[in-house]
């Protein structure tokens, strides 16, 4: 009688130890925690640049990162599928593209029509956001396609 195990770890040959994380760890870990930092730091350098810190920057940060959880939820998901299809070269700027279009979608869907000037700075930093964790979370040790 042979029993399998659900999740398969990579075995290093010469010495029988794990090599690294699992990849779908890494990825929840990184879209999930260092994405929406990135958006929750960017609020307070926005502020800084438009000419003064409001005292509703904390609650400001607190809704950025609760909706950065929301996006990196499903643009981890898109990551892990195109992971499997793409190399990282393309699969870096789809997810970007993707988390723009679900985290301005899903405001809009939210709010309505958003006004036009509201595009850029939004999906600006949600694409840099996802981009970088996209980059992050790639598997830059495997010998398969990168």
């Amino acid at each position: 009688m042979t029993m399998t195990a659900e999740i398969s770890h990579d075995i290093d040959e010469a010495d029988g130890s794990r090599v690294g994380s699992p990849l779908w760890l890494r990825r929840t870990l990184v879209f999930l925690l260092l994405g929406p930092m990135l958006g929750v730091f960017a609020v307070p350098l926005t502020e800084a640049v438009v000419g003064g810190i409001s005292p509703f920057v904390g609650l400001i940060m607190m809704i950025v990162f609760v909706f950065g959880l929301q996006v990196g939820a499903l643009t981890a998901i898109a990551d892990g599928i195109l992971s499997r299809i793409v190399p990282i070269a393309l699969r870096a700027p789809l997810t970007a593209v993707t988390a723009a279009m679900v985290g301005f979608g899903s405001l809009s869907a939210m709010f309505g029509p958003l006004p036009q000037g509201t595009f850029t700075p939004i999906g600006g930093v949600l694409a840099f956001c996802a981009g970088i964790c996209s980059l992050l979370s790639h598997d830059y040790g495997r010998s398969g396609r990168q």
